[in-house]
This record gives structure tokens, sequence and C-alpha cells, in this order.
């Protein structure tokens, strides 16, 4: 299984699957659902590819704290058991969560079997899906451990939007605004212009959004480079994301993204990298969307999180800013100073 990148391998839709499986041979077929999944868009997706109806099911719990070694182990140890072999594919029917997870278990049994993704939440069809990284959390840092592994196919449905709820819509809508600010300002002003975040409306920037990831990823397929750009945003929300985990109050990977990048653009303007006018904009942007989110904690409590962060050099924390609205600046060393008194500002730009 190749961990390079290969032209693009996401199909619209489900229409192009059963040819997919006629021409690949695999000794047996896997999917794995977590149990939303299971109830929400398994009947769905057999009822458009009666085929695989007769194939293995494994499922895991939903939510993020599942996505863990613990949950690898328990999934290769059933894989193991069901007789998979590295001909095998473990089809992949989920979100972000099971999308990270499935693609670092198949990635890893048996030195890696081939899998496809039917991603089902935005957030995975515009960003966990697309560009071959896959990984658990370790304890409650993020995606601490994985590897760079891309799936045979992956094939977007967008009926799937119909199942998510509000929440989830939006925390996928998260990303696309990400892709706009660092990569297309006209895509930018097409996302904050929507009516609302809903599937009618989200559906026709998927594509574009898709387009604008694997642009990157073709360029910097292992995170060497440009492709970091991807991560803004990410910096301090991941932070967020882990300081809030196991609370009473824990925030969605969209939420605490869309928090990163308001701090993100916050500490760009402070670095003077974006004028105090486009640093506004995007704020507003944002907010438009989520204009009610808070930071319940401070820098000293973000700080140890953000030494963790995989693109860190040393205890230099690299972060990604923005130049632009459109152009993002990757390897930019953050201070602990460059927090001071963010919260107060991510906090005031709410209503």
């Amino acid at each position: 299984m190749s961990t390079t990148h290969t032209p693009s391998i996401w199909n619209p839709g489900l229409d192009l699957l059963p040819a997919h499986f006629a021409q690949s041979n695999y000794s047996s077929i896997h999917i794995l659902v977590d149990s939303d999944t299971l109830v929400h868009c398994k009947p769905y997706f057999i009822q458009q590819v009666s085929f695989l109806k007769d194939a293995i099911l494994h499922e895991v719990p939903s939510g993020e704290s599942h996505k863990s070694l613990q949950t690898a182990e328990q999934l290769w140890k059933k894989l193991n058991d069901a007789g998979a072999d590295r001909k095998s594919c473990l089809v992949i029917l989920g979100g972000g969560v099971l999308t990270d997870l499935g693609g670092f278990v198949a990635a890893t049994f048996r030195r890696g079997m081939p899998f496809v993704s039917i991603p089902t939440s935005l957030l995975a069809m515009v960003d966990a899906a697309i560009g071959g990284k896959t990984g658990v959390n370790l304890g409650s840092m993020k995606n601490h451990v994985g590897v760079f592994a891309l799936p045979d196919a992956i094939f977007i449905d967008p009926k799937f939007l119909q199942t998510l709820p509000p929440q989830e819509l939006k925390s996928g809508f998260a990303e696309i605004l990400k892709h706009g600010l660092i990569a297309n300002k006209d895509y930018w002003e097409d996302a904050i212009q929507i009516d609302e975040i809903a599937p009618e409306f989200v559906a026709p920037l998927i594509a574009e959004s898709v387009r604008l990831k694997e642009s990157i990823v073709a360029q910097d397929p292992t995170e060497k480079g440009i492709r970091k750009a991807l991560n803004f945003g990410h910096t301090v929300g991941h932070a967020l994301e882990s300081i809030r985990l196991n609370s009473s109050a824990p925030l969605m990977h969209g939420e605490a993204v869309a928090l990163g990048m308001i701090a993100e653009v916050l500490i760009s303007e402070k670095r003077e990298l974006i004028t105090k006018e486009a640093s506004l904009k995007c704020v507003e942007g944002i907010r438009r969307f989520f204009p009610s989110l808070r930071v319940l904690s401070t820098p000293k409590d973000w700080w140890p999180y953000m030494l963790q962060d995989k693109k860190n050099e040393g205890q230099t924390v690299l972060g990604t800013l923005l130049s632009s609205i459109g152009q993002a600046e990757i390897n930019v060393p953050i201070l602990f100073e460059d927090l001071d008194g963010l919260e107060v500002a991510i906090n005031a730009s709410a209503r």
C-alpha cells in the first residue's frame, strides 16, 4: 500500500463503488462502523451497494475517546479472528474519528491491508478522509500515533449529510472555512455567504474543498513543508480540544478549530503579518457560523499541549499563520508571549 500521493482517488457518489470492488480482487471484505453509523448510515449504504450485504461487520463505540490504541488493538484482534489477511479490504463507513482510526488499523494490520473510505460526516468528506493521514490519540494528545497511508479509493456521497445533527455539520464546515483562508480567497467568500449550514448549501462546496486539500497534499505528501498550511487553527485548536476532551463540556473538533483559527488570526495580526482590517474580516466570517463559542481556559493551560504539537522542532512551537486571506505562512515560531490576553480577545469576539 503506497504512502505517497497518487492522482485523485475520490469519487462523487457511490456509483463507481461496485466497479472498484469487481476489479480489485480482495480476498475478503470487512466493513467498519461505529454505534452511530451502524444505525444511521449502514442501512442506506447497503441499499445502494447490496453486493456488500454479506461483508464481515465490525463495530466500535462512537466518539473521540475511543480513537485510542486500545480500540485499535481490539480491531486488530477482530480482524485476525475473522480471517482477514493482507489482501482483505476494510471499508470504513464513518466520520472523522472512524476514518482516522480505521485507516490506522488497516495500515498497520499485518503491515498493511487495503482500505476504502466512505466518509459520512462533512468533516470526514472535506478533511479526515483526504490526504492519507491516519492515527489515534495518545491519552489526551490528539493524533499522536499514526502513519501516512492512502486508501485504495474514497467515495463521497453527500446524502450522508442528511443523517447529521446540526452541530456535526458545523464542525465539518470549520474545515471548509480553513481551506478558503489558507488557499483560496474567492472560495472563502463563497463559503461565508451561504444562507445556513445545511446539507443543500454545503454539498456544492465539497468538491472544491477536496480539490484544495489534494493540491496541497500532492506537493507535500508527508508534511515536510507546505502541507503544514492545513494545520492552520490546529496548533491552538488541538490544545483547546484536548483540555476539554473528558470534561463536562467537550469541544467537537471543528468547534476547536474555529476557536483556534480565531486565535491564530489574532496572532497573525499581532505579529503584523495581516492587517487589522483583514483580521476583522476573518474573525467576523468565522463568528457568523460559530457566534457563541468561548474558551474556558487560559494560555497557561494551552501551552503544555502546544509544546506537544507534532509540527514542533525541539521546544519551539511552529504554527501556521495568515499573511492574507487565502495565503498561509508556515513554520512560524509562536512564543508564549504571543498568547497573552488571547482568551479575552477570543471571547470578546463572541456574541
